[in-house]
Protein backbone atom coordinates (compact mmCIF):
# COMPACT_ATOMS: atom_id res chain seq x y z
CA UNK A 1 0.00 0.00 0.00
CA UNK A 2 2.80 2.11 0.84
CA UNK A 3 4.48 1.66 -2.52
CA UNK A 4 1.81 2.41 -4.68
CA UNK A 5 1.04 5.70 -2.70
CA UNK A 6 4.97 6.55 -2.79
CA UNK A 7 4.73 5.97 -6.92
CA UNK A 8 1.28 8.00 -6.71
CA UNK A 9 3.16 10.59 -5.69
CA UNK A 10 6.10 10.58 -7.62
CA UNK A 11 4.12 10.42 -10.73
CA UNK A 12 2.14 12.90 -9.78
CA UNK A 13 2.68 16.33 -11.90
CA UNK A 14 0.08 19.68 -11.11
CA UNK A 15 -2.68 19.88 -13.64
CA UNK A 16 -2.58 23.39 -15.87
CA UNK A 17 -5.69 25.41 -14.68
CA UNK A 18 -7.32 25.35 -18.03
CA UNK A 19 -8.53 29.39 -19.09
CA UNK A 20 -11.61 29.77 -18.70
CA UNK A 21 -13.45 31.59 -21.85
CA UNK A 22 -16.80 33.28 -21.78
CA UNK A 23 -19.23 33.39 -24.59
CA UNK A 24 -22.87 34.77 -24.70
CA UNK A 25 -25.67 32.59 -24.35
CA UNK A 26 -27.83 32.02 -27.52
CA UNK A 27 -30.95 33.66 -27.52
CA UNK A 28 -29.82 35.79 -24.07
CA UNK A 29 -27.20 37.71 -25.47
CA UNK A 30 -26.38 40.76 -22.83
CA UNK A 31 -28.00 38.72 -20.42
CA UNK A 32 -26.08 35.58 -19.67
CA UNK A 33 -23.00 34.08 -19.91
CA UNK A 34 -21.34 30.61 -20.70
CA UNK A 35 -17.71 29.19 -19.94
CA UNK A 36 -16.07 26.32 -21.60
CA UNK A 37 -15.54 24.89 -18.11
CA UNK A 38 -19.25 24.80 -17.54
CA UNK A 39 -20.29 27.70 -15.83
CA UNK A 40 -22.84 30.05 -16.29
CA UNK A 41 -23.03 33.66 -15.46
CA UNK A 42 -25.67 36.47 -15.02
CA UNK A 43 -24.11 39.51 -17.10
CA UNK A 44 -27.09 42.39 -16.04
CA UNK A 45 -29.34 42.14 -13.21
CA UNK A 46 -31.38 44.54 -12.35
CA UNK A 47 -32.17 44.25 -8.46
CA UNK A 48 -35.19 45.50 -6.09
CA UNK A 49 -33.94 48.21 -5.11
CA UNK A 50 -33.79 49.09 -8.84
CA UNK A 51 -29.49 49.26 -8.34
CA UNK A 52 -27.92 47.41 -11.28
CA UNK A 53 -24.85 45.13 -10.19
CA UNK A 54 -21.59 46.26 -12.01
CA UNK A 55 -19.86 42.47 -11.47
CA UNK A 56 -21.21 39.37 -13.33
CA UNK A 57 -22.77 36.60 -10.75
CA UNK A 58 -21.81 33.22 -11.28
CA UNK A 59 -24.97 31.33 -11.41
CA UNK A 60 -25.06 28.36 -9.16
CA UNK A 61 -25.62 24.75 -10.93
CA UNK A 62 -25.93 21.75 -8.65
CA UNK A 63 -22.36 20.80 -9.25
CA UNK A 64 -22.30 16.77 -7.30
CA UNK A 65 -24.71 16.14 -10.18
CA UNK A 66 -22.95 15.52 -13.79
CA UNK A 67 -22.30 18.14 -16.32
CA UNK A 68 -25.39 16.71 -18.45
CA UNK A 69 -28.17 16.73 -15.73
CA UNK A 70 -26.70 20.21 -14.54
CA UNK A 71 -29.77 22.64 -15.27
CA UNK A 72 -30.24 26.90 -15.01
CA UNK A 73 -33.31 29.42 -14.83
CA UNK A 74 -32.24 32.09 -17.34
CA UNK A 75 -34.77 34.75 -17.18
CA UNK A 76 -36.30 37.13 -20.07
CA UNK A 77 -39.31 39.65 -20.80
CA UNK A 78 -40.49 37.94 -16.99
CA UNK A 79 -40.04 34.33 -18.28
CA UNK A 80 -38.21 31.75 -16.53
CA UNK A 81 -36.86 29.11 -18.76
CA UNK A 82 -34.92 25.99 -17.24
CA UNK A 83 -31.64 25.20 -19.70
CA UNK A 84 -29.48 22.01 -19.76
CA UNK A 85 -25.83 23.79 -18.91
CA UNK A 86 -23.97 21.40 -21.78
CA UNK A 87 -26.87 22.64 -24.30
CA UNK A 88 -25.93 25.97 -23.47
CA UNK A 89 -22.06 25.03 -23.86
CA UNK A 90 -22.19 23.89 -27.54
CA UNK A 91 -24.59 26.25 -28.91
CA UNK A 92 -22.14 29.16 -27.62
CA UNK A 93 -18.75 27.10 -28.69
CA UNK A 94 -19.95 25.13 -31.27
CA UNK A 95 -23.14 25.89 -33.03
CA UNK A 96 -26.96 25.65 -33.20
CA UNK A 97 -28.13 22.38 -32.44
CA UNK A 98 -28.79 20.30 -35.60
CA UNK A 99 -32.47 19.12 -36.50
CA UNK A 100 -32.95 15.83 -34.18
CA UNK A 101 -29.67 16.50 -32.69
CA UNK A 102 -28.53 15.80 -29.25
CA UNK A 103 -25.49 16.74 -27.21
CA UNK A 104 -22.96 13.61 -26.29
CA UNK A 105 -20.08 13.16 -24.33
CA UNK A 106 -17.28 11.47 -25.81
CA UNK A 107 -15.74 10.58 -22.67
CA UNK A 108 -15.43 11.57 -18.97
CA UNK A 109 -16.88 15.39 -19.42
CA UNK A 110 -14.91 16.31 -15.84
CA UNK A 111 -11.62 16.83 -17.10
CA UNK A 112 -12.68 19.57 -19.80
CA UNK A 113 -16.36 19.78 -20.54
CA UNK A 114 -16.29 21.45 -23.92
CA UNK A 115 -13.72 19.04 -25.50
CA UNK A 116 -15.77 15.96 -25.11
CA UNK A 117 -19.20 17.63 -25.90
CA UNK A 118 -20.57 17.69 -29.64
CA UNK A 119 -23.95 17.23 -31.41
CA UNK A 120 -24.87 14.24 -32.58
CA UNK A 121 -27.92 12.48 -34.23
CA UNK A 122 -29.99 9.95 -32.45
CA UNK A 123 -29.12 7.17 -34.44
CA UNK A 124 -25.14 7.97 -33.23
CA UNK A 125 -26.10 8.10 -30.04
CA UNK A 126 -27.94 4.57 -29.80
CA UNK A 127 -24.79 3.43 -31.60
CA UNK A 128 -22.43 4.50 -28.88
CA UNK A 129 -24.95 3.86 -26.07
CA UNK A 130 -24.79 -0.18 -27.51
CA UNK A 131 -20.54 0.29 -27.85
CA UNK A 132 -20.73 1.04 -24.84
CA UNK A 133 -22.71 -1.53 -23.50
CA UNK A 134 -25.65 0.92 -21.42
CA UNK A 135 -28.47 1.04 -23.10
CA UNK A 136 -30.35 -2.22 -25.38
CA UNK A 137 -30.23 -1.02 -28.84
CA UNK A 138 -34.11 -0.20 -29.98
CA UNK A 139 -35.56 -3.29 -31.88
CA UNK A 140 -39.07 -3.70 -33.54
CA UNK A 141 -40.70 -6.70 -31.97
CA UNK A 142 -42.90 -8.62 -34.67
CA UNK A 143 -46.60 -10.04 -34.01
CA UNK A 144 -45.08 -13.60 -34.61
CA UNK A 145 -42.53 -12.67 -32.06
CA UNK A 146 -44.89 -12.02 -29.46
CA UNK A 147 -46.50 -15.31 -29.96
CA UNK A 148 -43.33 -16.90 -29.54
CA UNK A 149 -42.66 -14.98 -26.65
CA UNK A 150 -45.65 -15.66 -24.61
CA UNK A 151 -45.89 -19.47 -25.31
CA UNK A 152 -42.46 -19.44 -24.30
CA UNK A 153 -43.20 -17.51 -21.08
CA UNK A 154 -46.22 -19.91 -20.30
CA UNK A 155 -43.67 -22.72 -21.43
CA UNK A 156 -41.36 -21.48 -18.27
CA UNK A 157 -38.56 -20.37 -20.18
CA UNK A 158 -36.92 -17.84 -18.35
CA UNK A 159 -37.70 -14.05 -19.36
CA UNK A 160 -34.22 -12.94 -19.19
CA UNK A 161 -33.44 -15.95 -21.04
CA UNK A 162 -35.93 -14.20 -23.71
CA UNK A 163 -35.11 -11.16 -23.51
CA UNK A 164 -31.16 -12.44 -24.26
CA UNK A 165 -31.98 -14.28 -27.21
CA UNK A 166 -34.03 -11.40 -28.84
CA UNK A 167 -31.74 -8.79 -27.87
CA UNK A 168 -34.97 -6.83 -25.82
CA UNK A 169 -34.85 -5.17 -22.55
CA UNK A 170 -36.36 -7.33 -20.10
CA UNK A 171 -39.26 -5.03 -19.00
CA UNK A 172 -40.07 -5.33 -23.13
CA UNK A 173 -40.58 -8.99 -22.28
CA UNK A 174 -42.33 -8.50 -18.93
CA UNK A 175 -44.69 -6.09 -20.54
CA UNK A 176 -45.72 -8.78 -23.59
CA UNK A 177 -46.00 -11.66 -20.81
CA UNK A 178 -48.75 -9.71 -18.81
CA UNK A 179 -50.52 -7.98 -22.23
CA UNK A 180 -50.02 -4.81 -20.87
CA UNK A 181 -48.11 -4.26 -24.47
CA UNK A 182 -49.26 -5.85 -27.39
CA UNK A 183 -52.57 -6.22 -26.04
CA UNK A 184 -54.58 -6.20 -29.49
CA UNK A 185 -52.82 -9.99 -29.96
CA UNK A 186 -54.50 -12.59 -27.92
Amino acid sequence: MIRRLTEWIKGWRPRKAEVEIWRPVVGYEGLYEVSNLGRVRSIFYQGVNAHPRTTPLVLSTATHRPLDRRLVSLHRDKKQSPKRVHHLMLEAFVGPRPPGGVAVFKSDPRKSPLAHLRWASREELSEMKSSWGTGVPHRHITADQVCAIRQAVAAGESRKAIAARLGVARSTINGIASHRSWKSLE
